[in-house]
């Protein structure tokens, strides 16, 4: 049509000729080989997270004592992809992860990603965990997602902005067309306080996999909180597909702020419904801000609306 190309692509299960993934693609001549390049990340990062969905629905059928180190696995990251409903649901990621290392001493995914799991936990074993991410990067250096993790480790543990950077861009250069890590890595930087480039790269993983899961999206929360943009913040929060323990804390923290207690206390008392012994310090554990102030404010206004504080602390 003059200068303009538009594509029609879709994406089919070869099983059973159902639809996966359609969409339209309307673009200036001059730019049809970026398109192409486009189309090629968005397929590619489709059919990754469709084949472990799969697998995933395929591992739950079968009985644990039949299942490979990698079903364990499997297992472990649907319920870690969870945990932001639960913490039950990271408590028993890290078990299904702990069976796959009995499987397979080597599996480095294994380690890796039992840290992820167990880093949202109150009881998170810092220097158990430092030792095993290393070993995980021991077992296999080229790992994007024990680099990744590892680069959390530096924020969580030692707040090293630095060595942090140096392993989210290791994961990056490892694995650019994998969403999840761009996503996940668009976390450090609204966290090191650059929420315009969290922002680009969400904005990147969402058309890199359309089916990107709530907790990545939810860091757009975090990055339009920091910006002050509280009404886009709302709205982010209220488009998820399920409310999460992050989107009803910020949502709260924001009610808070306007001056709206009794809202706050809504969701707060919302989100003890699903974990009855939620405290602060998970907050305190998740918000890895540069900004101290940031989290400072966070805590006292959660805690304001009625998140407890951790057994032994005082306000």
């Amino acid at each position: 049509m003059g200068n303009r190309v538009r594509l029609n692509v879709s994406l089919y299960s070869g099983d059973n000729g159902s639809v996966i993934w359609s969409d339209r693609i309307q673009r200036d001549f001059q730019e049809l080989l970026d398109v192409l390049d486009d189309v090629v990340v968005r397929v590619a990062s489709t059919v990754f997270g469709r084949i472990e969905q799969a697998e995933i629905r395929a591992a739950k059928l079968k009985r644990p004592e039949s299942m490979t180190a990698y079903e364990h696995y499997l297992r472990g990251m649907e319920l870690h992809r969870l945990g932001g409903v639960t913490l039950d649901n990271y408590r028993e990621a890290v078990a299904w992860f702990d069976r796959a290392i009995a499987e397979d001493k080597n599996f480095s995914r294994g380690y890796s990603m039992k840290v992820c799991s167990a880093s949202n936990l109150d009881d998170f074993d810092f220097d158990a965990a430092q030792k095993m991410i290393e070993k995980a990067l021991r077992l296999d250096p080229e790992d994007a997602d024990a680099h990744r993790i590892m680069g959390n480790m530096q924020l969580r543990i030692h707040r090293d902005f630095t060595k942090a950077y140096i392993h989210y861009e290791r994961a990056m250069q490892l694995a650019p067309n994998n969403a999840h890590i761009v996503g996940l890595v668009a976390a450090f930087h609204i966290f090191n306080g650059d929420p315009e480039m969290g922002l680009e790269m969400l904005d990147r993983a969402e058309i890199m996999d359309p089916f990107i899961p709530v907790w990545i999206l939810e860091n757009r929360i975090r990055a339009y909180f920091v910006m002050g943009k509280f009404d886009e913040m709302l709205a982010c929060a209220r488009s998820l597909p399920f409310q999460t323990r992050c989107s009803r804390i910020y949502r709260a923290v924001v009610s808070m702020k306007h001056g709206d207690e009794q809202r706050a206390r809504q969701l707060i008392a919302a989100t003890l419904a699903d974990d009855p012994n939620l405290t602060s310090e998970y907050v305190r554990l998740q918000e890895l801000y540069r900004d101290e102030n940031i989290v400072k404010e966070i805590l006292e206004l959660a805690e304001n609306a009625g998140l407890a504080m951790p057994a032994g602390a005082s306000g």
